[in-house]
């Protein structure tokens, strides 16, 4: 990044070039793991609480919490913590809320309105009674 001097000398190929970078190097259960510039910004982007990287501290900071988050998750598996109901109800709630959150990024302010319109949508799918002697 410091061969610019400008933003306006990054264009879409320098970009990609960028994005492909090899940040950092780390090992998990004996498995040598590499994150690129472009893993980094995707996990940044969406960390439900945000701080400013305005230092080489903050960065490498926010670097640890990725391959601690790993780690955890790698542990949780091979001790059989993921089959837990309690595991993959948290797991799955975590992902709804990246995904809303990516979901609400993408669409600015339009966003809310169309989510409350699925969500009275589902309800109203939901309370359908579909059993066997419902009437139609």
């Amino acid at each position: 990044l410091g061969s610019f001097s400008s933003p306006e000398q990054v264009n879409n190929k320098n970009l990609n070039d960028i994005l492909n970078l090899p940040l950092m190097q780390y090992s998990i259960d004996s498995v040598i793991k590499y994150t690129n510039v472009d893993s980094f910004v995707e996990y940044y982007k969406f960390l439900p609480l945000k701080y400013m990287l305005k230092t080489r501290q903050d960065i490498l900071s926010c670097l640890r919490n990725m391959v601690n988050e790993e780690y955890e998750y790698a542990t949780a598996v091979r001790l059989g913590l993921d089959q837990a109901e309690s595991f993959r109800l948290d797991f799955i709630s975590y992902n709804r809320q990246l995904l809303i959150k990516g979901f609400k990024d993408s669409l600015g302010d339009s966003a809310d309105s169309i989510l409350v319109s699925l969500k009275n949508k589902y309800t109203m799918t939901c309370m359908i009674d579909l059993s066997e002697d419902a009437s139609p």
